[in-house]
């Protein structure tokens, strides 16, 4: 009998030390993996100063600088899964300025499937469609937009390392998101009656005189 329970205990301490020994790999090899994600990542950085051409108004930014930062956000939802829906909104803005409009497209589109309370991503759909010519989807998306609660928006920004990245590539505290992101609520519903009336009569002058607009990140 004693010899049974000495077979039994060993098989079962056997059984205990191969998984404690595969958790512990697993766990490590884990470990190692994400550190060298995030040093893929860190590696791909880009610089972000271009953003502040856009916010200064000037219409010719880097192309190779846009193309690193798209190629940059992309990654970033394989590595960091948990920033898809802001990564991806940046990636369409890059794409969008690129010229590469159907990519910007799928991809704020993905964004906004990610963060739905996100503002900016619906503001930008609405832009998107706006510049197109295609007014309904256009008034579709600002609506949207103006009907989120902004206290998400806000609390996204203020969380995402995303966003906190860029932020701070502009080198200035003078920039205010909230003051933004009220701008943007009002050009929402400024565009969204421009969107109605284009929709109706696309020949009215304020459809014919309307300028191609940018997007915004915040």
């Amino acid at each position: 009998m004693k010899t049974i329970l000495k077979y039994i205990f060993s098989r079962v301490l056997f059984a205990y030390l191969v998984v404690a020994a595969g958790f512990f790999f697993f766990t490590q090899y884990k470990t190692v993996i994400r550190s060298a994600e995030l040093q893929t990542l860190s590696r791909l950085t880009p610089s972000f100063n271009y953003y502040t051409e856009f916010i200064d108004g000037r219409d010719n930014p880097s192309l190779a600088r846009l193309e690193e930062c798209a190629y940059y956000h992309e990654r970033v939802v394989d590595l960091v899964p948990s920033a898809a829906g802001e990564a991806l909104g940046v990636a369409a803005f890059c794409r969008y300025e690129e010229g590469q409009n159907k990519k910007a497209r799928d991809l704020l589109l993905k964004a906004i499937a990610k963060s739905p309370v996100f503002f900016w991503n619906s503001y930008n759909s609405g832009i998107m469609s706006l510049n197109s010519g295609d007014y309904e989807h256009a008034a579709e998306a600002f609506s949207q937009a103006v009907n989120l609660e902004p206290k998400y928006t806000l609390l996204i920004l203020a969380r995402s390392k995303v966003y906190n990245d860029i932020r701070r590539s502009f080198g200035r505290s003078t920039y205010n998101i909230e003051e933004s992101l009220a701008e943007g609520y009002r050009r929402s519903g400024l565009l969204l009656k421009i969107c109605v009336v284009c929709h109706a009569d696309p020949a009215a002058a304020v459809c014919s005189q309307r300028r191609r607009l940018h997007l915004q990140l915040f």
